[in-house]
């Protein structure tokens, strides 16, 4: 079965003017929430693929157990006609245990003029994983919060049509932060992806934010 690689390396050619974005650029876009963006970003905002994976070649810019795999991923997206141009924007990581807050999130303008927000999932840090036990109670978690308000920012500045996803812990982020916003945000969004992420609290799912949105929503799980 093929994988993420595989799939970048044979739409290499293809860019998303040809064929417009779908639920597997979203995964891609998810994944690349997790490199650790920090020694690209210095002192810019915002650059393309091509120019990070340029800032980012021989630093160390991965974590956990799928780093070789996200250093080729960023590799052959910075190489491919899909990628290579999408601009990166407004990296954030915020890491504070005192308040059991693991929070990265980045955006990417895609040539369609839509803007995709991208959470970042659970890192290595036991903040991040305790994090997780709290993802389901009806008290938000701090990167919760954080998300709705990064979600607000991005629409706020850039007035465009949005798409918000994440990974794990960051497609739990994307369909919370979507439920959060408001109805005037809530109308820009077109897809709302939730990659094998966990759940939220009942008061999320049967709140009138979330109502509006559901029909938006795709949840995949392997």
């Amino acid at each position: 079965m093929g994988n993420l690689l595989d799939y970048i390396g044979a739409q290499s050619t293809v860019t998303l003017d040809e064929t417009p974005f779908h639920e597997v650029d979203n995964l891609v876009l998810s994944q690349l929430s997790y490199l650790l963006w920090e020694n690209g970003f210095t002192g810019v905002d915002c650059m393309t693929v091509a120019q990070l994976w340029r800032r980012m070649n021989g630093k160390l810019f991965t974590q956990g157990f799928t780093a070789h795999n996200d250093e080729t991923l960023l590799l052959l997206a910075s190489q491919s006609k899909r990628f290579s141009n999408v601009r990166c924007c407004n990296y954030v990581s915020e890491f504070e245990a005192a308040k059991g807050k693991q929070f990265a999130a980045i955006s990417f303008l895609l040539p369609d003029d839509t803007v995709f927000v991208s959470f970042r999932g659970t890192d290595s840090s036991l903040t991040g994983w305790k994090e997780d036990f709290y993802l389901c109670l009806p008290d938000p978690i701090a990167a919760q919060t954080r998300a709705a308000e990064y979600l607000t920012g991005i629409a706020q500045t850039y007035p465009l049509p949005l798409r918000v996803g994440g990974h794990s812990k960051g497609g739990n982020l994307a369909v919370y932060a979507s439920s959060l916003v408001s109805d005037g945000i809530q109308e820009r969004l077109l897809d709302v992806y939730n990659n094998d992420g966990p759940g939220l609290s009942t008061e999320v799912f049967s709140g009138e934010g979330y109502q509006r949105i559901k029909s938006r929503v795709h949840t995949f799980v392997p």
